[in-house]
């Protein structure tokens, strides 16, 4: 015969019920020994119960403070670009020695998540083409310094937008007046 340490659970109980209905003092100290280990069976399960839900929680909160820290950080890096005025130089290297194409001036108007909200100008080096737009970068782009994005002032910046108006305005003068000239039939 099984030891009562030995015997599984429902053995337990089996033996529990059967010894439950015996009148002898053995079977009655048989039913004790019993219930102590069935006691002991369930304190030991509720505490890996426990600990196990100790462990769960301690991992939430981990996660939680990581998740805490990098949108921390990332609060950090939209107010360093927030408002500022960027400059890169793209290069032409279908050349010998690479030539500059055109300038990209940047202005951050707006931060959504990881990108970058920008108003920018792109001006070409061999031509009196301009280009104007919105459009949005990686913050991390403008922070990273192998990407050479150069930290401009906002007056540069707005010299430059100041020209590419005068620009955009003649050209759209020139339209106005072409149409209104022009009788179509």
């Amino acid at each position: 015969m099984k030891t009562v340490k030995e015997m599984s659970n429902v053995e337990l109980s089996e033996t529990l019920n059967v010894m439950e209905a015996i009148d002898s003092p053995e079977a009655k100290k048989l039913a004790e020994d019993i219930k102590a280990e069935q006691a002991r069976r369930e304190a030991v399960a509720e505490a890996k119960r426990k600990a196990e839900e100790a462990k769960k929680a301690e991992e939430e909160a981990k996660r939680e403070a990581e998740a805490a820290k990098s949108e921390d950080e990332l609060v950090e890096k939209q107010k360093s670009v927030l408002g500022k005025c960027y400059k890169k130089v793209f290069y032409d290297t279908n050349y010998l020695k690479p030539t500059v194409h055109y300038t990209a001036y940047y202005k951050v108007v707006g931060v959504y998540e990881d990108k970058a909200i920008v108003s920018f100008i792109k001006k070409y080096e061999y031509s009196d083409m301009l280009s104007k737009a919105i459009t949005y970068i990686n913050i991390e782009d403008l922070l990273n310094k192998n990407e050479r994005y150069e930290v401009i002032p906002l007056k540069e910046f707005n010299t430059e937008y100041k020209n590419a108006e005068v620009t955009f305005g003649s050209l759209t003068d020139l339209f106005n007046r072409f149409f209104k000239d022009t009788v179509f039939f």
